[in-house]
């Protein structure tokens, strides 16, 4: 079956663009990759067209037009991209970028959830490709009590004619039907946890954590509504820190099985920017009253990827270093749930690091695609994990991810008890 998206508008753009695709074939002639190259690949194709335009700003959307192809799909129409990011867009050691697209209409782009804006994941700084994968895995399959976990496929991705590379399409985190779920009319929030303060409403909690209010589509707070978030989430602070009511009391207002399994996810893959540092993301359901963990995002930096703050050792925690985590490593009815539930998934656990070499096996010729233009196994590239220089081959990278996290399961066994 064929499935067409495309607004009236775009035709006529889409013509024009298609018709220049002589003129740009060209252009990726430096890497040496041809356009039978990347077609062979048994990989989706992303073509985007900016009418020859850089995207340099994570600010300012270019009209776009683009087309996507699985094979037996097609998805076409109008669209604005710009970069996303803030190291990854950042960072001198690789010139390969993140994106967001936003369509003109609404797509379920490769089976995945409608929505207009979609994250273009580069995997510039993680060269298996996998660590996002793996992540969400986890959170679908393993420790899965979340309101809802993103998708990604991968896509050989096109840029104005020029074949730019391996990408995943990632489902964007917010507020929508299919994404999270969640009605403001009825007092709900969804708040990002970062250190880079990058949403118009953003305050930093009693307890030293720095929330970013995130709006809907449509809506915008008021300074009075602002400030009762603020005030809910210091007020919150205090049960869970037991500064108020009775111990136990923290139960009531933030959802332990979500608090459990988040921890989970990101203390096994030890991911760096599980200590509050960046897009760690909670929301509050109006009607029950209640925080909850959640949804999961960005693992870059995790499974072995950094030297920082010890990630690269199998051994020693990190999340522990997260404000309101270090507390409630010290409360009885949050550890024990968290050793049952270690225990509850650990066979499962160990079964899906397997599932690793798998999706590597299928991506293995576009990973080395994607290397002959941007030359990273064995070259210097944030984040520079130990050992870099050495892993030459894109199997190298997957098997240092796998016995990373085979050392990460044994090390935690060893901590909370395996089977």
């Amino acid at each position: 079956m064929r499935i067409r998206r495309h607004s009236p508008a775009s035709i006529a753009m889409l013509a024009l663009v298609l018709a220049s695709s002589a003129f740009f074939a060209f252009a990726g002639f430096y890497s040496g990759v041809r356009e039978e190259d990347y077609r062979n690949l048994d990989l989706p194709i992303l073509n985007v067209h900016t009418y020859g335009r850089q995207v340099s700003s994570t600010e300012n959307f270019l009209d776009a037009v683009y087309t996507l192809d699985d094979g037996d799909s097609h998805w076409e129409g109008g669209c604005k991209i710009k970069g996303r990011g803030n190291s990854t867009w950042r960072t001198i050691d690789t010139s390969k970028k993140p994106y967001l697209l936003k369509l003109d209409e609404e797509a379920g782009l490769l089976g995945m959830g409608s929505a207009r804006r979609w994250v273009l994941k580069a995997s510039a700084t993680d060269k298996s490709f996998l660590r996002d994968e793996y992540a969400f895995h986890l959170a679908h399959e393993v420790w899965n009590r979340f309101a809802w976990t993103p998708r990604q496929r991968f896509v050989n991705m096109v840029l104005n004619g020029k074949y730019i590379g391996l990408y995943g399409i990632q489902e964007k985190i917010e507020i929508a039907p299919g994404r999270v779920d969640i009605d403001p009319a009825q007092g709900s929030i969804l708040l990002k946890i970062d250190e880079h303060r990058n949403t118009r409403y953003s305050f930093t909690s009693n307890q030293g954590v720095i929330f970013n209010i995130v709006e809907a589509d449509g809506m915008e707070y008021s300074w009075d509504e602002f400030l009762e978030i603020e005030d809910l989430v210091n007020d919150r602070e205090e049960y869970l820190y037991g500064e108020k009511g009775s111990p136990g009391d923290w139960t009531h207002y933030f959802d332990l099985d979500s608090l459990v399994d988040w921890y989970l996810v990101n203390e096994f893959t030890k991911n760096h920017d599980s200590r509050f540092q960046g897009s760690c993301f909670i929301h509050y359901d109006g009607p029950t009253g209640k925080f909850y963990m959640g949804p999961v995002w960005d693992f870059d930096l995790s499974s072995g990827n950094t030297d920082a703050s010890g990630c690269s050792d199998a051994d020693g925690y990190i999340t522990d270093q997260a404000f309101w985590y270090d507390h409630l490593l010290q409360d009885d009815i949050f550890t024990d749930a968290l050793k049952g539930r270690w225990k509850e998934k650990r066979e499962e656990l160990e079964r899906s690091i397997d599932l690793i070499q798998g999706w590597a096996d299928g991506l293995t010729d576009a990973a080395i695609l994607n290397d002959r233009v941007w030359k990273s196994f064995g070259h210097r590239q944030w984040p520079n994990p130990r050992g870099w220089r050495n892993r030459k081959t894109y199997q190298s990278e997957i098997d240092y991810m796998t016995e990373y996290l085979r050392a990460r399961l044994a090390w935690l066994d060893s901590q909370w008890g395996g089977d």
